[in-house]
């Protein structure tokens, strides 16, 4: 809250200043109101995470696809089907509005003072903040893996997490193409790790980054890890995309070793003793 708090008051304040801000106080909407900050709040969150997403995204497929795909990508991986890429960007651009309104919803916790970001590094000192920073990935690692495996209960599958898997073989447009209310449960964990333990305000905005263009690396088909290691890359990834009921992980494959959910990608070949849903039918 605190790194958007800053960004927060200075628009607030700017717009005091403005035809607009003396509008707003007409009709009672003063600095303090709960509707406009969770308006401007819902503002930022919708302009900074589209601009993020087509920033971030845009760069990994201009470099991935098109600028370097004979280095990058195997000959399979270069093909895209007809129409991906516009219906991955619609589906993204359609769920940002209401992801956008939860997590507004999640600031405006900390903005009641029931949060405990802290503004002042020197508070907790840098030995915290490191340790931390490995307890915020530790947390939303596991955190996410199980409501990544619970929206693969087949009524849940169905209702929310079947609009990400319509891709396939997901480019990095994918990373966000989530029916909202999906995108924000995967991203709970984050905002919920902030509730419970003292996190630096700034470190909680570059972990939003951070795993924003995490998100997207997991779905660019190129895997900076080993096909078989701790990380959790692309191929990893990509696997789940394939088999859906494997492979959970968002970071490591740590919760999948330990849950039996892990699988080594094979190049997407079925067999016999991997379980699918129905409508996980081979390619013809």
């Amino acid at each position: 809250f605190g790194n958007m708090d800053v960004i927060h008051g200075f628009i607030n304040d700017y717009i005091e200043t403005t035809p607009l801000g003396t509008s707003l106080q007409s009709i009672g909407l003063d600095l303090n109101n709960f509707v406009r900050v969770f308006a401007l709040y819902w503002v930022i969150l919708v302009i900074g995470g589209a601009l993020l997403y087509f920033v971030a995204a845009g760069l990994s497929y201009l470099v991935i696809f098109i600028l370097f795909p004979n280095q990058l990508l195997d000959e399979d991986d270069k093909k895209v089907k007809p129409g991906q890429l516009k219906t991955e960007i619609i589906t993204s651009v359609q769920g940002i509005p209401t992801v956008s309104a939860l997590t507004a919803l999640m600031y405006m916790i900390h903005w009641a003072g029931y949060g405990r970001l802290y503004y002042n590094l020197e508070d907790y000192g840098w030995g915290y903040l490191l340790g931390s920073l490995v307890g915020f990935l530790l947390f939303t690692d596991c955190g996410i893996f199980f409501i990544h495996y619970a929206l693969h209960w087949k009524p849940l599958y169905d209702r929310f997490h079947c609009t990400h898997h319509s891709f396939k073989y997901p480019t990095p447009f994918a990373a966000i193409a989530f029916d909202p209310y999906d995108g924000f449960a995967q991203s709970f964990p984050y905002h919920l790790y902030t509730f419970l333990f003292p996190f630096w305000n700034w470190a909680y905005l570059g972990m939003f980054i951070f795993v924003q263009v995490w998100t997207i690396s997991i779905h660019d088909r190129v895997s900076f890890a080993g096909l078989d290691g701790i990380i959790n890359g692309s191929a990893h990834h990509r696997g789940h995309h394939f088999f859906y009921r494997f492979n959970y992980g968002q970071y490591t494959t740590l919760w999948d070793r330990l849950m039996g959910t892990y699988r080594v990608w094979n190049g997407g070949k079925f067999t016999k003793a991997t379980p699918r849903f129905e409508e996980d039918k081979e390619d013809s």
